[in-house]
């Protein structure tokens, strides 16, 4: 009788853990498509705020809108931007490695 309750308790509580250790892998699994997803997010924002720089620069091929004070600004904020991303993504693919 004894071995029978600590069978049915020993089972129940593996099937508890077995049903934790399942919810617990979806929600990892959920986590690292969200994160792949930010990280092409990211990566699609770099290539869309790059290509801005680069024709802006085009349209201004002889510079007069770069080195007025106002539009000078924007280049000089949209360069930075480029920069801090590079920055950001080069570290991120210095750890991967």
């Amino acid at each position: 009788m004894i071995e029978i309750v600590l069978l049915i308790l020993t089972s129940g509580t593996a099937v508890y853990f077995m049903y934790k250790a399942y919810t617990l892998a979806g929600l990892f699994a959920d986590q690292e498509d969200y994160i792949q997803e930010l990280e092409e997010y990211s990566q699609y924002m770099y290539n869309q705020i790059k290509n801005s720089l680069n024709e802006a620069k085009r349209i201004d091929s002889k510079g007069a809108f770069e080195a007025d004070d106002e539009t000078g600004t924007i280049f000089e904020q949209l360069k930075q931007v480029v920069v801090n991303l590079e920055e950001e993504f080069n570290a991120k693919k210095k750890e991967k490695k």
